[in-house]
């Protein structure tokens, strides 16, 4: 005798760790969550597969602020050096004598990388690293750094606890010493431009601040959930809204991942039905595998209460031809 299931699961739609697992069910169009997932990626029709690909061990010991541009350039923190990871998998000391725990941050502009921690600030091109120049200008002084860079409307944009300082407009490298802070009132976690203006998150909230001149940007409060710091990426999109194409921004927080967009706008993605706790600081990478984009959220390990790693598909922005 011939047994017919009771449901039948079309798709998977993600996971989902807040409800009671006895109550996690199909939803319209038979699709389903799970309440765990190890090692899977999930394709536009919904459907489960193992997650493709290997590790392959090149370098070990006290490693971290990782940043590639997928290509050719790959930057990193290993002990008190700053350092470049070659193609051929050899390796290229660029600074000395640098802290071990601070954490470095960065932002690429065509192909220029700038790169910063607490102490020191630069720029690396073809490959090589250099200071910013001394200005020597009435009321101007170098660019100063922070634990997060960004780059909006021809101005590099640092921020450093509390404040976010600004260059002059098409010259990142300086600053006017008259205006060039923007207070906010707790240290910041989050930074990123889209066309219209920059989300920056606070340990508190999450603000838009919209408009060209940072002298006369507004402030709207989007958000009450922080986003959690190192996790915000930037993505170019196939649609942001009418069918345009531009930059949004990604971000995890303790109620999951959220999206920003043009004009501040906002979604909590996964439907809200996935959060963590106790993580105060990760790291994101954008994964491109044929045809979809991947958002990935890695958080380090916390002693007594774990970690977490968890991914958002984002469509893929490209045009194919004969």
């Amino acid at each position: 005798m011939m047994v017919e299931p009771s449901h039948k699961i079309r798709s998977i739609l993600g996971i989902d760790n807040t409800s009671d697992p006895t109550r996690v069910g199909l939803k319209r169009g038979g699709g389903i969550f799970l309440t765990e997932a190890d090692n899977v990626d999930v394709d536009n029709e919904g459907m489960p597969h193992r997650r493709k690909g290997y590790a392959e061990l090149l370098l070990s010991g006290d490693i971290h602020s990782l940043w590639s541009d997928g290509k050719k350039l790959c930057l990193f923190v290993q002990g008190t050096e700053f350092k470049r990871l070659n193609t051929d998998h050899t390796v290229t000391v660029l600074i000395t004598d640098i802290d071990p725990t601070d954490r470095m941050c960065y932002v690429a502009v065509n192909n220029i990388v700038y790169f910063s921690n607490s102490s020191i600030i630069g720029y690396v091109t073809g490959g090589l690293p250099y200071p910013f120049p001394d200005p020597h200008q009435t009321f101007k002084q170098r660019m100063i750094g922070g634990n997060i860079l960004e780059y909006y409307n021809n101005r590099l944009y640092a921020a450093y606890g509390n404040t976010i300082y600004f260059s002059d407009a098409t010259v990142p490298t300086r600053m006017d010493k008259r205006k060039n802070a923007i207070p906010l009132p707790g240290r910041i976690t989050m930074m990123k431009a889209v066309l219209n203006g920059i989300f920056v998150s606070t340990e508190d909230q999450v603000s838009f601040m919209e408009g060209g001149d940072p002298l006369q940007f507004t402030y709207r409060d989007v958000s009450n959930v922080p986003a959690i710091e190192g996790t915000a990426i930037t993505v170019e999109e196939e649609n942001i809204g009418r069918g345009e194409k531009g930059k949004a921004v990604y971000w995890l927080t303790e109620l999951g991942v959220y999206r920003g967009l043009p004009g501040g706008m906002i979604t909590q993605m996964q439907d809200g039905l996935f959060s963590i706790e106790d993580i105060d600081s990760g790291m994101a990478i954008l994964k491109d595998d044929h045809g979809y984009q991947q958002y990935l959220a890695i958080c380090p390990i916390i002693p007594g209460v774990g970690g977490i790693s968890g991914d958002v598909r984002i469509p893929k922005l490209a045009a194919m031809g004969d």
